[in-house]
């Protein structure tokens, strides 16, 4: 009997779990919101990384916008859709018209004070409103999560908020257009003074929202038609991404580091190998997680092979 086959004998590792997965983690903020309108009163962005209902505190600042009540198209300008109500609010509704054969013009939301915009002129009346919009980074790690492999983006925003007057909205960042765009055309309506879960699932065209090293840039906004202050308290906001992939349960109970080269998915009907690469010491458990790992329906065994040679098997 040669060492290695002493090392062999000592090598235990156990298989205690094999599960789908179809979210990764949460990606929380990792630095300051940045606030357009509106003001911070309170609070970190630290505290928005967990539900534990303390959050990071903001507040409605005063804002004079410019909502057009009428216009007039000029000259061979042509309505093509929406109408002077679109452009109450930055809520993803536009106005849109069409001067050329293959010239058209959308209008949203008025921000300045101009009665000729292109070849529509429109008459504008002020309006004192509270406004609050702010935006975050969140990380994808895409190295654990390659873009071939994800399937879509899940965010979620909870907040609490002291007036209940008007909608919010989330707006992710299009790397393609250089513009936010709103996610989901209702917005959501808050509950005022209790906790408000904002859940919103992009699976088309989410890969126009992740940037090259995997940022997604978020926008949280109100409807930009509250004449009352609010206070908005944000408990917890994270952006996660779905895939189908696979968590292996290991823990290594033998003398010796275990190097995992292989996994084996097994049924009545197929027998997949995976070729792996993961050091586990002594005493050490840890989750293996695969997002190119697809388990069947139904009944499974599942075999993980050491460098040594041993197999753990699981169920």
């Amino acid at each position: 009997m040669n060492e290695l086959d002493l090392e062999r004998m000592q090598e235990k590792v156990d298989v205690s779990n094999v599960t789908r997965v179809t979210r990764s983690s949460w990606s929380t903020p990792t630095t300051d919101y940045t606030i357009t309108t509106g003001s911070k009163i309170g609070g970190s962005y630290t505290l928005t990384k967990t539900e534990d209902n303390v959050g990071e505190i903001f507040r409605e600042e005063n804002s004079q916008v410019f909502i057009p009540s009428s216009y007039v198209p000029n000259d061979a300008t042509r309505l093509v859709s929406g109408s002077i109500s679109d452009l109450t609010s930055n809520d993803g509704n536009y106005m849109s018209f069409r001067s050329c054969p293959n010239y058209e013009v959308r209008y949203q939301e008025s921000l300045g004070n101009s009665s000729t915009m292109s070849t529509t002129a429109f008459t504008v009346t002020t309006s004192e409103t509270y406004r609050l919009c702010l935006n975050n980074d969140f990380k994808i790690d895409l190295n654990a999560y390659p873009l071939s492999y994800i399937r879509g983006i899940e965010i979620l925003i909870r907040y609490n908020t002291t007036v209940d007057s008007e909608k919010w909205f989330l707006r992710a960042f299009n790397w393609s257009s250089s513009d936010f765009e709103v996610l989901g055309i209702q917005g959501n309506q808050p509950i005022a003074n209790q906790w408000n879960d904002y859940a919103v699932n992009v699976t088309n065209q989410w890969g126009d929202y992740v940037n090259s090293d995997g940022t997604i840039r978020l926008e949280f906004a109100d409807q930009g038609n509250g004449t009352d202050q609010a206070t908005i308290e944000i408990d917890f906001q994270g952006v996660r991404v779905m895939i189908d992939g696979t968590s292996v349960r290991l823990k290594n109970s033998g003398q010796y580091s275990a190097h995992i080269v292989a996994i084996w998915i097994i049924n009545f009907t197929n027998h997949q190998r995976y070729s792996a690469s993961l050091f586990i010491n002594s005493g050490e458990e840890t989750e293996y997680l695969r997002v190119d790992l697809n388990l069947p329906e139904g009944n499974f065994t599942t075999r993980v092979v050491t460098e040594r040679g041993n197999i753990a098997v699981f169920p």
